[in-house]
């Protein structure tokens, strides 16, 4: 059993001689074992465990588990505790002269995955962590570190003939007690969890356990080698800030050089990130020459690189797949080798270990919640943050194995802990998905919709912008909305950024930034927006405000910073550009939209403009309203009559009436809303008001062509509440159900070649039981926490 990687003594066991394996083969049309060469070895090696991780995530994916749990249970199956113990196999596809060259491409693989960590890491977020991520970061490790040390003396006599003495306690307490940001990261990731606000303190947690975490292992490194000689400590303390100041001072110059000579949205030449990806296995070489660990100088390395377009986003997109898809899995067949689920050699060392391991992770998350309470944060949101603080990944299991193959450990131990790991982030990681679905943090406890606002008061509006092509016409529809000084309006300009070539998801407040004089990581293309809405400011006189905003983070999850801006500055209208990306040569409506569709704590505006261009550029503006009744047809109504406060904007109503109109609540709604506004439009010689009786969709369609007038503008609801005609109608032809069956056809090109912008209305859902829980202030508390530093400001 000596003669395979998944024997009982695995890469522990006595040295054995092997003839030395030729890499590549002469087919087996020669007669030769292909399989007898270390090239179509390790190609399948690699082929078989990405194929079987794939197959294990299909299968756990129902049940919400990350991949990294695939991952270790793949590596376990392909150990000596399942498909390991069949000799055939083990011998074949795993056999003992090729562990070395399997284990070698795997910490390849590390390297480079923690160089990726390191590029997509912003050091100064470390820096300007907030006092609340330090204190419950500080909390959750320090004292749950202290109960590993303490329970493992206190079961000292019952594992001390498998372990050995000082600094393995210490090591012990870091390995289990510290929360990896890289371990966090690709999990939040996976959940869509990272532009949220819990997921942006669990990052801001993980990055301070991340610092103390290295400089604590610094720290043991320089015990460990001065046991052996004093002087060494010395050199190797000399030669890691040589290699740290080089890197500071020598390589980021040079690569800030590089970007400034690079023209905004071309990429960085080829030749420069081909040398960066080479600079990480130099710099691997280098810490391995000093004495340190082959992974700690590859992500010092990408902690250098500046995050983002265009150089750190190109190196991510370049090798994030290949290094963490292909390479890193290898790792885990390496750990699947070391793991006994069912053999075991000592049961009071892996009970003991079990033990440590559970009870510090329900420390850590008693404490963490603990903490969150007492920076005033809200249980739910306390419980999810002590739960994400007990995720497991990567590094736990490359610092175990690590510590294995030095012989620091057992194997008893080394399988407990991976064991007792994998446990807690496959129990923590549903938790943490349910508890998500089952917050509604963006429900206000009010109605914030146009409908509803006071005439002569302040309304606040919060316009999505993608590029910009959308400025010209946003603007315009802000400028038709008719702001004045009795009635002014509140801008609350949000940037939309896709989050690439870094983790971090931010919110920036521009203003807060000025007042603060500090530079906040925009783009050239967020100034040119903010200066065309400043000048828009600047030309109302003082009726309107602007307050800009930009946000940093990946499209899928980016409706957290719309609910979450709108939530907590209470604004009563989200106005969205509605436009297609490229995806696969198709074109896909953003991903964003439905999620806001689905989440807004006020009412939506879909601007559908096909034309690029300014859409009001005449001094005198025609719009359509189209009613068919319910909130939505309201709202935009609503919307409508504030325009049409502008002396020099005309106003068409349209209503459509049919036998299928329901005649209950709504429709007493919708009579009292259109009834004032017939009330307040007599006299007025720029409302014009009809209705048209229909019996289909049909009689809609062909009234709706008829419109022959010249429109600046149509607003129609995006559901109808009281008409059923339309919810018999042809919800199989819209090609984008974002819009609604009528707001599509009315935006298509069959009524108007695209030539008149559409403004598709969804009102706010109001939760009533939100309301009814409690008293008003026990309802405006509930709200308050939940609001309770949505926006990360720089």
């Amino acid at each position: 059993m000596g003669d395979t990687l998944f024997g009982p003594k695995g890469l522990n066991s006595t040295m054995v001689c092997h003839p030395v394996a030729m890499v590549n083969s002469y087919g087996v049309f020669t007669g030769s074992n292909p399989f007898s060469f270390s090239l179509p070895v390790l190609l399948m090696q690699i082929t078989v465990m990405n194929t079987l991780i794939r197959v294990v995530a299909f299968f756990l994916k129902p049940f919400g588990q990350p991949m990294v749990v695939s991952e270790i249970i793949a590596g376990i199956i392909l150990g000596p505790s399942f498909l390991g113990k069949i000799k055939t196999f083990s011998s074949t596809l795993f056999p003992r002269q090729n562990a070395l060259v399997l284990k070698t491409i795997g910490v390849i693989g590390n390297m480079y995955y923690n160089f990726l960590i390191g590029v997509m890491m912003d050091p100064k977020l470390i820096i300007k962590s907030r006092r609340k991520a330090v204190g419950i970061a500080l909390s959750g490790l320090i004292i749950p570190f202290l109960v590993i040390i303490i329970m493992f003396y206190l079961f000292w006599n019952s594992v001390s003939n498998s372990m050995v003495g000082w600094p393995f306690p210490a090591i012990l307490g870091l390995i289990i007690a510290l929360s990896r940001y890289p371990d966090i990261y690709p999990i939040l990731t996976e959940l869509g969890l990272l532009s949220s606000k819990i997921g942006r303190l669990g990052m801001s947690s993980s990055m301070c356990n991340e610092v103390f975490g290295w400089l604590s292992l610094v720290i043991i490194e320089v015990l460990k080698q001065s046991a052996v000689d004093p002087w060494r400590p010395v050199y190797f303390l000399f030669s890691l800030t040589v290699l740290i100041g080089s890197l500071i001072y020598i390589v980021r110059p040079a690569l800030h050089s590089i970007i400034r000579k690079t023209p905004e949205g071309r990429p960085v030449n080829q030749i420069y990130t081909v040398g960066v990806i080479l600079g990480v296995m130099v710099i691997g070489l280098a810490t391995d020459f000093i004495g340190g660990s082959v992974i700690v100088g590859p992500l010092i390395l990408g902690l250098v690189i500046p995050t983002g377009p265009p150089l750190g986003a190109a190196l991510v997109e370049k090798t994030e797949t290949f290094s963490r898809s292909f390479l890193l899995p290898l790792l885990f067949v390496n750990a699947g080798a070391n793991i006994h689920v069912f053999e075991v050699d000592d049961w009071s060392t892996r009970t003991v270990m079990h033990s440590i391991v559970f009870v510090s992770a329900i420390i850590k998350l008693v404490v963490t919640v603990i903490s969150s309470l007492y920076f005033e944060i809200n249980l739910h949101e306390a419980i999810l943050h002590g739960l994400i603080l007990n995720f497991r990944g990567i590094i736990e299991l490359v610092v175990a194995t690590h510590l294995f193959d030095e012989k620091a450990i057992s194997r008893d131990v080394y399988s407990a802990i991976l064991l007792s790991s994998l446990v807690i982030t496959a129990v923590v990681t549903p938790l943490v998905t349910n508890l998500t679905k089952r917050s509604r943090p963006y429900r206000a406890y009010k109605r914030r919709t146009i409908q509803h606002t006071k005439r002569n008061t302040e309304l606040r509006i919060l316009t999505c912008i993608n590029g910009q092509e959308h400025v010209p016409t946003m603007i315009n529809l802000l400028q038709a909305s008719h702001a004045t000084l009795e009635s002014p309006i509140s801008v609350y300009l949000l940037h939309l950024v896709e989050l690439v070539g870094q983790a971090h998801a931010i919110i920036i407040d521009h203003r807060k930034a000025a007042r603060k004089r500090s530079s906040a990581p925009a783009t050239a293309c967020s100034d040119h927006i903010i200066a065309a809405f400043h000048h828009y400011e600047q030309s109302n006189g003082g009726s309107v405000t602007i307050h800009p905003y930009t946000s940093i983070s990946p499209f899928r999850t980016m409706h957290d910073d719309v609910c979450l801006l709108a939530l907590d500055n209470r604004v009563c209208l989200i106005l969205v550009p509605f436009h297609k990306q490229s995806n696969g040569g198709m074109k896909v409506v953003d991903p964003t939209l439905p999620h806001i569709l689905a989440k807004a704590p006020c009412s939506v505006g879909i601007l559908v403009d096909q034309t690029g261009a300014p859409f009001m550029s005449r001094p005198s503006k025609h719009i359509g309203v189209i009613f068919l009744g319910g909130a939505d047809d309201r709202e935009g109504l609503s919307y409508a009559s504030r325009m049409a406060e502008n002396p020099d904007t005309r106003l068409t109503v349209v209503r459509f009436l049919s036998n299928g109109n329901d005649n209950g609540r709504e429709w007493e709604i919708d009579e009292d809303l259109l009834s004032e506004f017939k009330y307040k439009s007599v006299g007025n010689g720029n409302v014009s008001y009809k209705e048209v009786s229909v019996n289909n969709v049909e009689e809609i369609v062909s009234t709706i062509r008829s419109l022959d007038e010249v429109y600046d503008l149509m607003i129609v609801g995006r559901r109808q509440g009281t008409n059923t005609i339309l919810l018999k109608g042809p919800l199989e032809w819209s090609e984008n159900p974002e819009l609604g069956v009528l707001g599509d056809l009315v935006a298509s090109s069959v009524f108007s070649d695209g030539r008149v912008p559409v403004l598709v209305v969804q009102q706010q859902f109001f939760d009533k039981q939100l309301v009814l829980r409690g008293s008003p202030r026990q309802n405006a508390v509930q709200i308050g926490n939940m609001q309770h530093n949505a926006v990360f400001n720089l």
